[in-house]
């Protein structure tokens, strides 16, 4: 039987097999903090780089609503990296994204956001932000924040009986009459035809008179191989598991 001095020391000897296994945990967790950080300031960097360059190239050379939309999509796509920066890179909370989109363009008056808790993978996130954005520029230019007292509703629910599945309902009004165009721009094109490149997901654009109405469909996540650290987490949290 072991006497209490070896008891003794063969806890001694298991803490301090504990402790160096937290301190390589916690210098691996450094590093892996100071990569992303780093990741971050070169991703801003670019943007900031790309946005100076084509505002100094293009100024003279194409339409200034043109250049004025291109760089408002970089600027978009800043935001989202940045609230992807402050999560750490896991997953956002939607209604955070669509508040910090709708806010660059309106007044938190102009708009209501109603839904559960949803949270979006990275890789979620920048495509469907990307769509909200591209929807609250065509509010602004044409549609209810166009006006003094339009407004714009914004709703998500989980379907029922759809697994984690995301629906989106995107509805304006006290805008002016809505008209469908001959032509689609391309944020509207966007809109229509990103959610299906990106994430195997559908928009639905409805031209209203009384308000533009678009639903975006997300499917219950198939998580790949190459997104295998997103197994299990869930983006109804509370609800249920991740996708399969």
């Amino acid at each position: 039987m072991p006497t209490v001095t070896q008891l003794t020391e063969e806890l001694r000897i298991a803490n301090e097999a504990l402790a160096a296994a937290h301190r390589k945990l916690a210098e691996a967790d450094a590093r892996h903090e100071a990569m992303i950080g780093e990741l971050n300031h070169r991703v801003r960097n670019m943007l900031a780089v790309v946005s100076a360059v084509a505002n100094q190239t293009l100024a003279k050379a194409v339409d200034e609503d043109v250049l004025d939309a291109f760089l408002e999509r970089l600027q978009a796509m800043a935001r989202i990296y940045k609230l992807l920066t402050e999560t750490g890179w896991s997953h956002l909370p939607f209604q955070e994204l669509v508040r910090e989109t709708l806010a660059a363009n309106a007044d938190p008056s102009r708009f209501s956001l109603d839904g559960p808790p949803l949270h979006l993978a990275p890789r979620e996130a920048l495509p469907l932000g990307m769509v909200i954005h591209e929807l609250a520029a065509n509010a602004l230019k044409h549609g209810a924040l166009s006006t003094a007292n339009g407004h714009v509703e914004v709703c998500w629910e989980n379907p029922a009986d759809r697994g984690d599945a995301i629906d989106i309902r995107w509805a304006e009004s006290g805008g002016p009459p809505v008209v469908e165009p001959q032509h689609r721009g391309f944020g509207m094109l966007m809109v229509e035809r990103q959610l299906t490149y990106e994430l195997q997901g559908h928009s639905t654009v409805t031209y209203a008179r009384g308000g533009l109405r678009v639903t975006l469909h997300l499917p219950p996540q198939q998580v790949s191989q190459e997104h295998e650290h997103e197994r299990g987490t869930s983006r109804w949290p509370g609800r249920h598991g991740g996708g399969g």
